[in-house]
């Protein structure tokens, strides 16, 4: 068992270490291009987060409702850029030059039926996973050990349905004629028993956003962009062992 365990361990890490090498040098030369996109990224959704406190701010039931309302339409429409980043990824991936304004790819009009249509699912799929904690919190009014448990479980069933549908958006874009359910039920099957890989990953970079934060969070530019190529290189490793 011990055996087995260790060789699965090492599988694991091999995976990261060749996904992450080839994501860096598809970032060679093209960091700044990337930065600036998640720049861009973080502006709005800084402007998001300032809309939902300023509807959810009050203790009344039409200041949750309206607070979660919100939070579904900030998260669907930021879900747009993150199909335009993650075109700029998938271009560095196919060694293509990509420029600042393929970050509003989402925009146009044949992406962004499809776009918005899945990450208006996966928006309500998020909010349905925190939804619990969120009204028992607003009814309770007090940080209660019933609270802590149900955000807990809605973390967790989040990143359970995060890791299920992770490729549903590079799906959109490497496949430009297939639609938002059968992208998200595409990578729910390219997902099965490679969660655990994807998690991996996504976990081996804490180290780097820690680091990061000695530089006032400057650094963590660099490391998200990382991440997330090595996620789109991740994509292209899963493709590769379905043929």
């Amino acid at each position: 068992m011990k055996e087995k365990q260790i060789t699965m361990t090492q599988r694991l890490s091999e995976i990261s270490s060749s996904r992450k090498a080839e994501a860096r040098l598809s970032l060679i030369g093209n960091f700044g291009t990337v930065i600036g996109a998640e720049i861009f990224n973080a502006i709005c959704l800084l402007i998001g987060y300032q809309i939902i406190a300023g509807i959810s701010l009050g203790t009344s039931l039409w200041n949750f409702i309206g607070g979660e309302i919100a939070v579904f339409i900030v998260t669907t429409f930021m879900g747009i850029f993150t199909f335009g980043l993650f075109f700029i990824l998938m271009s560095l991936a196919y060694d293509q030059k990509p420029v600042f304004r393929d970050l509003f790819r989402g925009f146009r009009k044949e992406n962004s039926d499809r776009v918005v249509k899945m990450e208006a699912v996966l928006a309500a799929i998020e909010l349905a996973c925190m939804l619990p904690a969120q009204i028992v919190s607003f009814v309770a009014g007090s940080n209660t050990v019933l609270i802590i448990v149900l955000y807990a479980a809605g973390i967790v069933l989040s990143c359970y349905v995060g890791l299920t549908f992770a490729m549903g958006v590079v799906l959109l874009i490497d496949f430009p004629d297939m639609m938002s359910t059968e992208a998200l039920r595409t990578s729910a099957n390219m997902m099965k028993g490679n969660k655990g890989k994807l998690l991996y990953i996504e976990l081996s970079f804490i180290p780097l956003y820690l680091l990061g934060i000695i530089s006032c969070g400057i650094a963590d530019l660099w490391v998200y962009a990382y991440n997330q190529m090595t996620v789109t290189s991740f994509y292209h490793y899963l493709a590769s062992e379905k043929k």
